[in-house]
């Protein structure tokens, strides 16, 4: 492969389906609005993204195995965060989960899901129950291949435009492990309006402890961990676009399902949630009600869009950002930290300590954005490679400055101490699908 050139990221992968999906993306990344059927504007109004993918048709998952009925919804708590390594097993609702995930391997087991090539198995929660859903991934690098070409993964149009946005990001900042905190509180006022061209997109979750981002009209990305309770119950969740304190200019949009990785279940990381192999796995797509933001006072307040790179590009340029929602009274939290309230840098970051390719592709990266807890399900994002983003491009899941004083700690686990799930060539398609399917 050559060498990209010094504005593209350059990617590495080692099969076809992930060369094609890669430069999918390049090429969607490039084009402003469609030009295929579905011609028109990308405004995040449901008849827009329906002509948007009109004519499209989302892959359809090649066998659904019934795990549980649907046994009552509740809604989510506040998610409390013990020091890692976070165990589980030994409590009630630990002890539930653990029994139902090694009821739901034999299941699989005998229906000759898992182990399959070129097949991915999800998990999805509902009211109608939780099920297996299994995907051929040629299906899905087929649908994007369609979804991309018409800019499905670009962020909608609209938003203020701030000038918050340091075109000093070529240049390294220390990050708070190092005892420096870069994170400034951006409530809602005439620097950071409410329709802030970034922060609309980025919300809070339950009131607290997770962070997501929307990645499209109903469809908000975060970590596993932050919605998948140990007893594996379904739970409803609600986001709050743009939470500023005690306003919620978007209202509180209600989930009625979810999406995760079978091998989240799998290796139980629902109740023993372990650096290795949890960490690869820790995404989680939440779906909003289809009339989500009928009675937002501001509407809908539009999406991201996502992106993939691989390390060489996220490792030499300082193009990643984090915005969330940290909770307070920790020791890493912000100084004079307030709930509800989202904190970032206004520089970028770069990343390193890459781990776990999926398609050649890092499923896991350490950056040196700073975060704490809370920012969990936040985005890693950029505006690179043109100007069509914001893009998401990984997802927060570690605060890893437990380690920082730790005899043997390194000075790169220092300056980038925190962990973020990549934004992998199966996820994006994956998404892309289900932006298909619910426009």
């Amino acid at each position: 492969m050559t060498a990209a050139p010094s504005h593209m990221p350059r990617i590495i992968h080692h099969n076809p389906y992930a060369i094609a999906l890669s430069l999918l993306l390049l090429v969607a990344g490039c084009q402003g609005v469609p030009t295929q059927p579905g011609e028109g504007r990308n405004l995040p109004t449901r008849e827009a993204q329906e002509r948007l993918v009109e004519g499209l048709s989302p892959a359809q998952p090649e066998r659904r195995i019934p795990l549980r009925a649907f046994d009552g919804k509740k809604p989510a708590e506040v998610l409390e965060l013990p020091r890692p390594p976070i165990v589980l097993s030994d409590t009630p609702e630990g002890r539930i989960g653990v029994a139902f995930a090694e009821e739901m391997r034999a299941v699989i087991r005998e229906s000759g899901l898992q182990h399959v090539e070129g097949r991915e198995v999800v998990i999805f929660a509902s009211e109608e129950g939780t099920e297996a859903l299994q995907f051929a991934n040629q299906a899905l690098a087929d649908t994007a291949q369609l979804a991309l070409a018409r800019g499905v993964n670009h962020a909608t149009e609209g938003g203020v435009p701030t000038q918050d946005i340091s075109r000093e990001a070529y240049f390294m900042r220390t990050g708070w492990s190092n005892s420096i905190d870069s994170r400034v509180q951006k409530p809602i006022n005439t620097v950071y309006p409410a329709n802030h061209r970034v922060l609309m997109r980025i919300g809070e979750l339950n009131g607290g402890g997770c962070s997501g981002a929307l990645i499209g009209r109903r469809l908000v990305l975060t970590a596993a961990h932050c919605i998948v309770p140990p007893d594996l119950s379904y739970n409803v969740h609600a986001y709050r676009a743009r939470r500023s304190g005690t306003l919620s200019p978007y209202g509180a949009a209600q989930s009625d399902g979810y999406w995760f990785s079978w091998h989240w279940m799998n290796e139980n990381c629902h109740t023993n949630r372990r650096f290795d192999p949890c960490s690869q796995h820790d995404w989680a797509i939440i779906r909003l009600r289809s009339d989500a933001w009928d009675s937002s006072p501001f509407g809908t307040p539009g999406w991201m869009g996502y992106w993939v790179y691989g390390q060489n590009y996220v490792a030499q340029n300082y193009v990643i950002r984090n915005d969330g929602y940290p909770l307070c009274g920790f020791g890493a939290s912000p100084t004079n930290c307030v709930m509800n309230q989202p904190y970032g840098q206004n520089f970028s970051c770069n990343a390193m300590g890459f781990q776990w390719p999926h398609s050649g592709v890092p499923a896991y990266y350490r950056v040196g954005c700073d975060i704490s807890g809370g920012h969990s399900g936040s985005p890693a994002w950029t505006d690179y490679p043109g100007s069509n983003g914001p893009y998401v491009i990984g997802i927060a899941m570690w605060e890893h400055c437990f380690l920082c004083n730790e005899p043997g700690v390194t000075g790169d686990v220092k300056t980038h101490p925190n962990g973020f799930r990549g934004m992998t060539p199966w996820l994006a398609s994956y998404i892309t699908s289900l932006r298909i399917q619910f426009p």
